[in-house]
C-alpha cells in the first residue's frame, strides 16, 4: 500500500502533522470500540459520544497542555469541570465536521495522503520517510496499511473543509479603517487604586467561617486517588541490545560505505575576478579574457603580487573579498559554481589555477589551505557501525518482538517478571500516580500518558492487580504495568487546611472591602469632579494598558468621551481602581506598512470567526446536542468554585461602572 510513496516526489506537507501524530503516537486505535453498549453524554447525527470517549479526549487534552507548559503545568488550573465541558464542546465540533465530510463526499487524492504520511516524523529515519519504519510502527499499533490510509484520508477531509472557510476571509476597506481607529486610539487617564492589602486589617470573619467553607466545598480539599505500580518498557534499543553482529558483517559494511566515514573535503582559496561589460574590468568578453591571461603571466612570474592585484578595484571586481586580498574563506563542495569548484578542488595547498571561466567572469584561483578527504580508520568507527547494524536488524524484527511481548504480558498476567526475564528488561516502580498521569522526561517514552493511565485505573486492573495489555508509549516503544497498591480519593482533615482557608477568605473579604470603597468613591465623583487621590496622568492603549487586566482595559475604552473628565470603576487583581479619563487621542494617519501587518492579523481573526460560524452551522445541521446539561459550557455547577463566588458577589468580572461608552 505504501509502495507508491517510496518512489514518488517529495512534497512538503505538514499542515496536518498534529493530527497524524495524535493517531500514531497517542494510542487511540481502540477509540471507536467504546461506542457500543455505553450511554452517551452527547450525540451528533444520531451517533452518541460516550463517557469513555470524553474521558479519553480530555486526558489527551491535558497531555497536550502538559507538553506545552512543561514544569509550569498546574493540573488544578486545567483539570476542572469547565475544561472538561470545553473538551466535550470540541468533540461535538469534530464529529460534526466528520459527518460533513461523509455526507458532502469530500474527496482527498491519493497523492495528498502520501505526502501527509511522509511528513510524519515517527515514520522517518535520518530525516527521510522510511517504509520499513512505517510498517513496523503500524504493525506494533495494530493498524493495517489500508486502515491507516483511510483514517488519514478522513482527517484530511475535515481539515480541508475547515481551512476552506477560514482561508476565504475578506475584510472591506471601511471595516479595516474602523479597526485601525479602534486599535490605535489612546486615552490619557489617572488612577486611584484601592488595594486589597490595604484593607486586610479591616477584614473580619465569623468564627466558624473556615469550617463552614470546608463543609460546603469538600471537593476542593480532596487528595486524588492514586496507585503504586510496577512497569516494564520495551524499546527499539532493548531489542537492538540482544542482537549479535558478526565481525565480518561490520567490516563488509565499512568497506561498502567508506564514503560515510570520509571527512568532507574543504578548501580555503583566494581569487581575482575579472569581469566585462558596464563597470567591468574590460569592455567585452575577449578583452576580459586577454586581461586575465596577462594577469596570470604576471602572477606566474611573481606570485607575491596576488593580494595586491586582488585589492585593485580596477582589475578585480569582487567587492566582498577585495578588502581581504581576495580571500573567500573555507568552503566545501556544492558551495561554489561548478567551474570554480572543479578548479579549486583539483589544486593542492599553495597551488594556483589557470584562467577559469564562470557565469561571473574570469577567475584566477589560489588555494591557500586544504583539509578533509581522509577516511576514518576502521577501529575508530567499529562501535558506531555495530550499533547501526544492530538497530537496523532491530527495526526489522521489532514487530515480531512486540507481538511476543504483548502476548506474554497478557498470557502471564500475574507478574511482569517473565517478560522482564525474556526480553532482559528492568522492572521499575512508580508511586503516587494519579489519573492525571506523569510527564515523560525529554527523549524518553511517554509511559504514563492517557492510554496507560486509563488501563491502570480500569476497574479490572484495580480489582485483580494483573498486567494491563501492552500499550504503545512512543515510536517503537511498548510498555505494560500492574497495580501494586490503590489509595482512594480522600478529603484532607480540616485542621490540615484550616489556616489556608482562613487566609483565602480574609483575602476575599479584603478585596470586597476594597471594591466597596472604590465604588463609593466612583459614586461621589459622578456627582462632581474631585482631583484628590489620583495619580499622575498616563497614556494607555488597548495594547499597552498600564498593567490593567484585559477586560478592565476594554472597559476604560468603552467610557463615553463627549464630556471629559469621565470616570469608570474597574476590577484589578486583588483590588479595584477608579479611572479618570482626561483626554481621548484619536488614531494617527494610517501607517500603510503597519496597517498591512495588522490587516493580516485581523484577516486571520475574521477567518477564525468564519470558521466558528461554519462549525456552529454544521452542529445545527447534524443536531449536535449535549444529553447531560451539567456538562455544557457555562452550565451552573460546571465549576463549583466559580458558582460559589458568583453567589457571594465576590468574583472579579472585569466590568466597569460609570458612564457607558460609545
Amino acid at each position: 500500500m505504501f509502495d507508491s510513496i517510496r518512489n514518488s516526489r517529495w512534497v512538503a506537507f505538514v499542515v496536518m502533522l498534529p493530527v497524524f501524530l495524535f493517531f500514531v503516537i497517542s494510542g487511540v486505535y481502540g477509540f471507536m470500540q467504546f461506542r457500543q453498549g455505553e450511554s452517551g453524554v452527547a450525540k451528533v447525527d444520531g451517533v452518541p459520544i460516550t463517557t469513555t470517549e470524553l474521558d479519553s479526549a480530555h486526558r489527551e487534552r491535558l497531555e497536550q497542555y502538559r507538553a506545552m507548559f512543561g514544569q509550569n503545568f498546574d493540573p488544578k488550573v486545567f483539570d476542572t469541570p469547565r475544561m472538561r465541558a470545553a473538551t466535550l464542546d470540541s468533540l461535538l465540533s469534530d464529529r460534526a465536521l466528520e459527518s460533513a465530510v461523509q455526507k458532502d463526499h469530500v474527496l482527498i487524492a491519493d497523492a495528498q495522503v502520501d505526502d501527509a504520511i511522509r511528513a510524519i516524523p515517527a515514520f522517518q529515519h535520518d530525516g527521510k520517510f522510511d517504509l520499513e519504519t512505517a510498517k513496523v510502527m503500524l504493525q506494533a499499533r495494530g493498524f493495517s496499511e489500508a486502515g491507516f490510509r483511510a483514517r488519514m484520508r478522513d482527517d484530511l477531509g475535515k481539515e480541508t473543509l475547515a481551512n476552506g472557510v477560514s482561508e476565504s476571509a475578506f475584510l472591506p476597506k471601511e471595516v479595516v479603517g474602523r479597526l485601525w481607529q479602534a486599535a490605535e486610539e489612546k486615552r490619557v487617564v489617572r488612577f486611584q487604586r484601592f488595594d486589597a492589602k490595604d484593607f486586610i486589617a479591616k477584614a473580619t470573619l465569623p468564627a466558624d467561617a473556615a469550617k463552614t467553607y470546608y463543609d460546603a466545598h469538600p471537593g476542593e480539599f480532596k487528595t486524588p486517588e492514586s496507585i503504586k505500580a510496577e512497569y516494564v518498557v520495551l524499546t527499539l534499543d532493548d531489542v537492538a541490545a540482544t542482537i549479535a553482529v558478526s565481525a565480518d558483517d561490520v567490516k563488509t559494511y565499512y568497506e561498502q560505505n567508506k564514503s560515510r566515514y570520509t571527512e568532507p573535503e574543504q578548501r580555503r582559496a583566494s581569487h581575482i575576478l575579472i569581469t566585462y561589460g558596464k563597470d567591468g574590468s574590460a569592455p567585452d568578453k575577449e578583452s576580459a579574457r586577454r586581461l586575465a591571461e596577462d594577469v596570470l603571466k604576471k602572477l606566474r612570474a611573481d606570485a607575491g603580487q596576488f593580494e595586491k592585484i586582488a585589492r585593485d578595484a580596477s582589475i578585480s571586481k569582487d567587492p566582498g573579498s577585495a578588502s581581504k586580498g581576495g580571500d573567500l574563506g573555507w568552503f566545501g563542495r556544492g558551495m561554489m559554481v561548478k567551474p570554480f569548484e572543479d578548479a579549486a578542488f583539483s589544486l593542492p595547498k599553495g597551488g594556483m589555477s589557470g584562467v577559469v571561466e564562470s557565469d561571473f567572469g574570469f577567475h584566477i584561483i589560489k588555494v591557500t589551505d586544504a583539509k578533509g578527504g581522509e577516511v576514518k580508520p576502521f577501529d575508530d568507527v567499529r562501535a558506531q557501525i555495530e550499533a547501526e547494524l544492530r538497530k537496523q536488524q532491530a527495526q526489522k524484527s521489532f514487530g515480531e518482538v512486540a507481538e511476543q511481548f504483548t502476548n506474554m504480558v497478557y498470557e502471564q498476567s500475574a507478574s511482569l517478571q517473565p517478560a522482564a526475564d525474556k526480553f532482559k528488561l528492568k522492572i521499575q516502580t512508580i508511586d503516587n500516580l494519579t489519573r492525571r498521569g506523569q510527564p515523560a522526561a525529554p527523549g524518553t517514552p511517554n509511559v504514563f500518558g492517557p492510554p496507560m493511565v486509563s488501563a491502570l485505573f480500569g476497574a479490572e486492573s484495580l480489582a485483580k492487580k494483573q498486567n494491563v495489555p501492552a500499550v504503545e508509549v512512543g515510536a517503537s516503544a511498548l510498555a505494560s504495568a500492574r497495580v501494586l497498591d490503590y489509595r482512594p480519593a480522600a478529603v484532607k482533615p480540616f485542621d490540615e487546611v484550616k489556616s489556608a482557608i482562613q487566609a483565602d477568605l480574609l483575602q476575599r473579604e479584603a478585596t470586597r472591602l476594597a471594591r466597596a470603597a472604590g465604588e463609593e468613591r466612583l459614586k461621589a465623583l459622578q456627582g462632581h469632579g474631585d482631583e484628590t487621590g489620583f495619580g499622575a496622568p498616563q497614556e494607555i492603549s488597548r495594547d499597552n494598558a498600564a498593567g490593567l487586566p484585559a477586560a478592565s482595559a476594554l472597559a476604560v475604552f468603552r467610557v463615553a468621551t463627549d464630556k471629559l473628565p469621565a470616570y469608570a470603576g474597574v476590577d484589578l487583581d486583588g483590588g479595584y481602581a477608579v479611572v479618570e479619563v482626561v483626554e481621548r487621542k484619536a488614531a494617527p494617519t494610517v501607517d500603510e506598512q503597519k496597517r498591512t501587518t495588522e490587516l493580516a492579523s485581523w484577516t486571520r481573526q475574521a477567518g477564525a470567526a468564519d470558521d466558528d460560524s461554519y462549525i456552529h452551522a454544521l452542529r445545527k445541521r447534524f443536531d449536535a446536542r449535549i444529553l447531560k446539561p451539567e456538562l455544557a459550557l457555562g452550565a451552573p455547577g460546571a465549576d463549583p468554585a466559580e458558582d460559589a463566588l458568583d453567589a457571594a458577589g465576590g468574583r472579579d468580572s472585569g466590568t466597569a461602572s460609570g458612564e457607558s461608552g460609545k
